[in-house]
């Protein structure tokens, strides 16, 4: 119940940033990773489900016609769960998906600008936008799930974040045969 809890706060707050950052365009970042984050900490179809009533929400208060933000955070979810399919051990391992999910939502939101307004960017522009907002969910991802798996930790919540196996347990034999004893030639 309380993680449960936990994730529709988190969530929330992503709608209430992305609310103040969507007057100046910019793309679905900083939910598609928390949403990816609900996926790493709870289960992949749940975070799906609320991937899609995340984005129908956003596309209801924006007025859209067509369901594009839900498109964009179910591929993005999706991009970043095909790069990484384990649970991670340490935070750097969120840091390739991060990048994806951004770089996604980045392209995701083109197309959708793209298609509402027909005026497609320069290059070099959009060139220098994948490599900012790559960036961004190459260091965000990391920072956003050491952080969330702290309060989570505080409030009794099970973080993203898996025990690392230690070396000595996989270089451990499985089966050690004790030397017979009691017997003489």
């Amino acid at each position: 119940m309380m993680k449960t809890v936990y994730f529709f706060v988190l969530l929330f707050l992503a709608l209430l940033f992305e609310f103040q950052v969507g007057k100046l365009a910019l793309p679905l970042l900083l939910p598609a990773l928390v949403i990816y984050y609900v996926s790493l900490a709870g289960r992949t179809g749940t975070a799906f489900y609320l991937a899609t009533l995340f984005g129908v929400v956003l596309d209801l208060a924006y007025g859209r016609e067509l369901p594009t933000t839900t498109l964009v955070l179910v591929v993005s979810l999706a991009v970043g769960r095909v790069i990484r399919l384990k649970a991670p051990s340490h935070t750097y391992e969120t840091a390739l998906p991060g990048m994806g999910i951004a770089l996604t939502a980045l392209l995701g939101g083109d197309v959708v600008r793209l298609t509402l307004t027909n005026d497609p960017e320069t290059p070099g522009t959009f060139f220098w936008k994948l490599i900012f907002f790559g960036a961004i969910g190459l260091f965000l991802m990391p920072f956003l799930t050491l952080l969330f798996d702290r309060i989570g930790g505080k409030l009794g919540v099970s973080g993203a974040l898996c025990a690392p196996k230690s070396t000595f347990d996989r270089l451990r034999p499985r089966r050690v045969r004790e030397p017979r004893t009691g017997r003489l030639p």
